[in-house]
């Protein structure tokens, strides 16, 4: 298991029927590829998290819309049972806290993505790339 040091942008925008798609439909039309993405309600705000193909042009296609980019740290693993326990085990032993995780998770034995956020991401890769 290896992190990289990597980078979501947030979106957020007006909680409403097809705020999703709102998004979705530019990045398709300039063929911006969304590896990762969570989204929730909050407060009447749509915030969308999400890790691109193409973060920088990501940004100007949606620059219609209150959007930040953050640092993040990107794992490819195996799509197995237990490796996120080991992931996360390894994190809290070194005394790391998350702030927030999410991924993908395509069929079993195939490569999985997570995206996190710590309160120390250098020290996270280093710790999971062990």
């Amino acid at each position: 298991m290896k992190g990289i040091k990597s980078a979501e942008i947030v979106v957020s925008l007006e909680d409403q029927a097809g705020a999703l798609g709102k998004i979705t439909s530019l990045l398709k039309r300039d063929e911006i590829n969304i590896r990762a993405v969570s989204g929730w309600i909050q407060q009447k705000t749509a915030v969308i998290r999400m890790v691109t193909s193409d973060n920088q042009k990501a940004k100007e296609v949606l620059s219609g819309f209150e959007t930040e980019e953050k640092e993040v740290v990107v794992v490819d693993m195996v799509n197995e049972i237990g490796q996120l326990d080991s992931l996360s085990a390894k994190l809290a032993q070194a005394g790391i806290s998350m702030t927030h995780v999410y991924g993908t998770t395509p069929g079993q034995g195939q490569s999985a993505t997570l995206v996190f956020a710590s309160d120390n991401n250098d020290k996270a890769i280093e710790v999971i790339s062990e």
